[in-house]
This record gives C-alpha cells, structure tokens and sequence, in this order.
C-alpha cells in the first residue's frame, strides 16, 4: 500500500488549512516538518506517546504550552522535574518521569512545523474567504439571477482526509510551503472597475484529436482583447472555460475588481466548490488549480 502510494504521489495538499486541519495533522513524522535530526524515537518523544497520548499537533501543542510558565489550579508551572502543578501531577500518575522534560519535548516538535502547519491561534483570518454575510448576500443573489461575488477561499477544514491529492505532477514541499494569504491593500485609489466577457471551445470535444481554445474580450479595440490556444494535453470545452479566467485576471492589475460575464457553469458555480466536487481529470483539474493560485 505504501509503495503504491509513493508510485502515483499520495500527498496531503491542502490549500489553506485552518486552525482545526492543523490540529487534527499526526503530529510523528509530520509532511510538513523543517529539515533536521529526527528525534521521534527519543526517550521523551516515545513518553509522549506512551504516557502522554499525543497522537496529533493539537494535542503536543497543548502539552507544549507548559514549555512557558502558566498557572493550573493556583499553581504555576515550573520548568523542572519536580514541578507540583496539577498537570504534571497528572503526568506522573500516568507513567511520566519528568512531565517537563516531556513538555519541552513537545514544544521543539511544535517549532519544527513549516509556515502553513505551524499552529497560529493569533491569524485566524486569512483575508481570502469570504464572510457569513457575504456568503449569505451570495445565495440571495444566485435565486434572483444577479451578481455574485467569488469566494476565493483556499481553507480547508478537518477531517483531514479530505486534502488527500494523487496523481500529482508537481508534489509541493509542505515544510517549506508559504502559506496562502491576500496581500495588503495599497494606500493609491482603488482602479475602476472592469468588465470582461469569456468564453471557451474545443473542436471534436471528446475525441483524441480534439483542440481547445479560450478568448476574453473587454471591449472594441482593447488590447487586452485576445485569444489563445489551451496549452497542455486537456483538451475539453469545459478545461478552456476556466483557462478564459486565468487570461482575464492576468490582464488586470490584482486591486482592480473584476466582473466576468460568463455561461460556464464551471466558474459561475464557484471555483471552490469546483476544486472539492469529484470529476474525472478531463473536467478541467489541471486549469482550475492553476487559477486559484
């Protein structure tokens, strides 16, 4: 099973995964964990998971807390081995001898987590998904046949198997990841608004032979007015409607909002629902994934 995993690039791939993903992340030989020494089969980390029971992050970070001073039940933690706090009490009478050498332990494997798995209670908001309301003010809009605004989220949320990705080309180093967040806003007056139609086709759609292409139009003698070939080997009608999105937003300046007037059910329903929903590899994987970043 293992070598048939590492044959087609089994990996865990989330986009933005959030607090709750991170915690729920095995924490022994994590995919996102910095380059160095391995000290998983080291007396304290195998205390940690035989007295302890730290199978996951969220469970070594809340151990690891106790690396700084806090205080349990008016008694506050030392970093010794004879600390008397109720936590390490509570080690004790489970078979730990040194609960602070233990929590030390935890917070070294914590820090050795990469930028996106580090936990990070502080930033819970990654400036990219869209709010409750904005959400709702969406749904309104799809029933009345209006405008709706993309929601350009990339979190993902627990259960951790749902970011499991094969088949990939291009396997991401997770230790090493930047994570995914919108960039400050610059202080200059926000551009003027832009409207652009798309659209995709694809000859023989289906067959061996078959050649796509996309076309974005702004309006009478824009330049940015273009057509182009889809590049790569998927070759549907479908793949070239999300590659129209890619070549409008490569055409304005990242602060210039963007109406896209489109009957691609592939962009109006939402790249995010796109990207979870399971289709085979033809629907257009391969664009969408190179959109939303």
């Amino acid at each position: 099973m293992v070598l048939t995993a590492t044959k087609h690039n089994l990996q865990v791939d989330p986009g933005n995964p959030s607090e709750e993903f991170k915690a729920a992340m095995p924490i022994w030989y994590h995919v996102g964990e910095l380059e160095g020494r391995s000290v998983a089969n080291s007396l304290s980390a195998k205390c940690l998971r035989k007295n302890h029971g730290v199978v996951n992050v969220g469970q070594c970070a809340w151990i690891a807390r106790r690396a700084i001073a806090i205080r349990t039940r008016g008694v506050t933690h030392t970093p010794s081995r004879g600390c008397r706090c109720a936590e390490c009490d509570a080690d004790r009478r489970n078979g730990c001898t040194d609960p602070a050498r233990c929590a030390a332990m935890a917070q070294r494997f914590v820090s050795k987590l990469g930028p996106v798995w580090i936990p990070d209670q502080s930033r819970l908001n990654d400036s990219l998904s869209l709010t409750p309301r904005r959400l709702a003010a969406n749904a309104v809009a799809r029933e009345r046949g209006e405008d709706v605004v993309l929601n350009p989220s990339m979190t993902d949320t627990a259960p951790v198997t749902a970011a499991f990705r094969v088949f990939g080309v291009d396997p991401c180093n997770q230790a090493t990841r930047i994570p995914a967040r919108r960039r400050m806003r610059q202080t200059q007056p926000q551009p003027q608004a832009v409207t652009v139609y798309t659209d995709g086709s694809c000859d023989a759609n289906g067959a061996a032979n078959a050649r796509a292409a996309a076309g974005v139009w702004f309006e009478d003698l824009d330049p940015r007015n273009i057509s182009k070939r889809l590049p790569g080997q998927m070759q549907t009608n479908q793949a070239a409607e999300i590659y129209t999105l890619e070549i409008a937003l490569s055409a304005v300046s990242r602060s210039t909002p963007l109406q896209v007037i489109t009957d691609s059910m592939f962009i109006s329903g939402g790249l995010d629902a796109l990207e979870d929903c399971p289709y085979p590899p033809e629907m257009g994987k391969g664009p969408c994934r190179s959109t939303r970043k």
